[in-house]
């Protein structure tokens, strides 16, 4: 057996070993840990502001605020992080001086020209690896380095290592069961064959066990020992695929047993294993340290599962409806707050695996944030794996209506020329009603439902047959009309204006779909990007089309930003909220949105009068979100002066009719 090895310590190595023991003493003062958290904390969301802030009014002077910031954190942190560097390469009677170590049977025996001293097995208290050198810790402060240099392979070192923790067991009077993975000369008893027939298993279910409970550790900001993480790729593989439990739960929680999987989901919820490949990789040499790739790839990996499980128990938790209602107008900056968690949890368990100078640590603190961060807030994700049996009427739907594919693009211009072709004049001497119905969101089904049922209601009630035209988007049912975008919105109210006698008839245009803070009305059917669609363009478009006569309804949450810009003496704007409030009711299984069924679905069928079913429908919505306990939507109306006594016409020359 060998016993003796002889090594000169460099003062990088001595640095890298000061620089750990010191980190795993800071750690342990709470006040220290909850200080570096809250400056992790700090330092991503100033990475995540600096790159995810918009150019709009004052937004130039938090931008140059974030930089200085920034800056300044950065300049302390690698002028701090220099001078400690300097501080712990200073000379030490352990640095640059030939030095031997004995392996003996009562316990170690070190030497040099400067000390000798002699380490006993009881005395022996932590065995840790870092940086290319294996500490022997005596107590929390003083320990023992030695470069692993000295052995002539890993699974030398390795057995060294293993022969050094039995004998501190034996000499603690612990059962010591040597392990059979250990190569001469530190054990040399072989295994059984059956021992060694079964054992991979075992170490491979055993390794899993405690890296299920490592990674519920690692997310919380536990530190877990080095020789405790069991890194392969197997185990990557299977974190991996367990990443892909929390949706598939919470969507059978939701949807029931009784359901399909949706795979053509799974290439979007498996999205971030090449996001965190590379961000793992980038991290890596950012800390000087490509050979701790797979470690960095495996915690993510580990702690993305913890973080997932707590997203989804999250809007799993039984609240009130208001309660509901604000958790998904959060859920932005919800996901975004897991995100952040990730990186905080990953970036500490991983520097506690390895001692680099502090500017390293800056480094790779942010490119992790970057690298994760980023990429996964500027993609839509589907992830969504378990959805409920297709009923009878969505099986009939789908054999009608093909997906979205190459044929539905390519059709589209016809489809609409011909949809548009249908529209026929207006008579002369009879105000004629041209409807117009947009249902923007193609991932919910609610507002396609919405404009078809207006539509048919708009034909049967209004007398609008044969000058109809709906523009949708549907993902399930993407030839159910023409798609809904600004070009043919624009196309529809071109062939509008030019069968309409403009003096005489009106457009009703209804626009269904959610809404944005900045007032943007939503027009997608991801993966397609359509124009975005706001109260200017839509002004624009209404304009330029030369209709004289409009009702514009627009469905959506802030929608109340569309009334300033619509506003006219020919118009009447209708929003199913204020500038600054949401409006509520889509969801995927409604047949209507709150506002859709108090106002078309109630009022309108009591009155042939727009103003009027306003007037009606406004308490019946208030109502109910009072008895929901929801924020207010407020409604809005803009009545021109003009477009009233044309309205009034209308409603004497339909009640004439009955």
């Amino acid at each position: 057996m060998k016993n003796i090895f002889t090594y000169t310590l460099t003062g990088e190595q001595f640095a890298a070993a000061i620089r750990y023991r010191n980190q795993h003493l800071i750690g342990r003062i709470l006040v220290r840990r909850l200080m570096q958290f809250v400056g992790s904390v700090a330092w991503i969301a100033m990475v995540v502001a600096l790159f995810t802030v918009h150019e709009r009014d004052g937004s130039s002077a938090v931008q140059i605020s974030l930089y200085v910031m920034a800056a300044s954190y950065t300049l302390y942190y690698l002028l701090y992080g220099r001078a400690l560097d300097q501080l712990y390469r200073t000379d030490s009677h352990l640095v640059g001086v030939p030095t031997e170590l004995r392996v003996e049977d009562d316990g170690l025996y070190h030497s040099s020209t400067n000390c000798r001293s002699v380490i006993t097995w009881s005395g022996l208290r932590v065995i840790d690896e870092v940086g290319g050198v294996l500490l022997l810790g005596l107590d929390k402060l003083h320990f023992l380095p030695i470069p692993t240099s000295v052995f002539e392979s890993r699974e030398e070192k390795d057995g060294f290592i293993a022969y050094l923790k039995e004998k501190r067991a034996a000499a603690a009077g612990e059962v010591v069961i040597p392990s059979a993975n250990l190569p001469p000369p530190f054990f040399a008893t072989k295994p059984t064959s059956v021992t060694a027939e079964f054992e991979p298993a075992e170490q491979h279910w055993s390794a899993l066990k405690k890296n299920l409970f490592n990674a519920l550790k690692l997310a919380f900001g536990g530190r877990v020992a080095p020789e405790r993480l069991a890194i392969s790729w197997w185990q990557a593989i299977t974190f991996a695929t367990l990443g892909l439990l929390p949706p598939l739960i919470y969507d059978l929680a939701a949807n029931g047993i009784h359901g399909e999987i949706a795979w053509e989901n799974v290439p979007d919820a498996l999205f971030h294993l090449p996001i965190f490949l590379v961000a793992a990789v980038a991290t890596a040499y950012a800390l000087g340290r490509g050979e701790r790739t797979p470690l960095i790839f495996q915690i993510l990996l580990m702690i993305a599962v913890v973080v997932d499980l707590a997203y989804y128990s999250l809007y799993s938790i039984p609240l009130t409806p208001r309660a509901r209602e604000w958790l998904r107008y959060s859920g932005t900056y919800i996901y975004l707050f897991s995100l952040m968690w990730l990186v905080i949890a990953c970036s500490k368990a991983t520097l506690e695996q390895v001692s680099v100078p502090l500017h390293r640590r800056l480094w790779a603190n942010i490119t992790l944030a970057l690298f994760v961060v980023y990429p996964l807030t500027g993609i839509n994700r589907e992830r969504n794996l378990w959805l409920p049996a297709s009923s009878a009427q969505e099986t009939e739907d789908s054999a009608n209506f093909g997906r979205l594919n190459e044929d539905t693009l390519y059709n589209q211009s016809d489809v609409l020329e011909r949809k548009l072709a249908a529209v026929t004049p207006g008579r002369s001497g009879v105000i004629d009603l041209f409807f117009i119905g947009v249902a923007g969101y193609g991932s919910q089904n609610v507002f396609m439902k919405e404009v078809n049922a207006v539509s048919e209601f708009f034909q049967q009630r209004f007398g609008a047959a044969d000058k109809t035209i709906r523009l949708i988007n549907n993902r399930k049912n993407p030839d159910v009309a023409p798609l809904a975008s600004v070009t043919s919105l624009r196309a529809a109210l071109k062939r509008v204006a030019a069968v309409m006698d403009k003096d005489e008839d009106l457009l009703f245009l209804f626009l269904t779909s959610h809404g944005s803070q900045d007032h943007h009305f939503s027009l997608d059917l991801w993966p397609i990007k359509f124009q975005e669609l706001d109260p200017v363009r839509l002004r624009q478009l209404l304009d330029d089309s030369g209709i004289k006569y409009r009702v514009v309804v627009v469905s959506a949450c802030y929608s109340g930003g569309f009334v300033d810009a619509l506003r006219d003496e020919n118009t009447l704007v209708i929003t199913a909220s204020a500038p600054d409030k949401n409006s509520f009711g889509c969801s995927n299984e409604a047949e209507w949105t709150y506002f859709g069924k108090a106002y078309f679905d109630e009022a309108l069928r009591h009155t042939y009068s727009f103003v009027k079913a306003f007037e009606l429908a406004k308490p019946v919505i208030a109502d109910r979100e009072r008895k929901e306990d929801f924020t207010p939507s407020e409604p809005q109306m803009a009545l021109g002066r003009a477009i009233e006594p044309k309205l009034a016409q209308l409603e004497k020359q339909l009640n004439a009719k009955k």
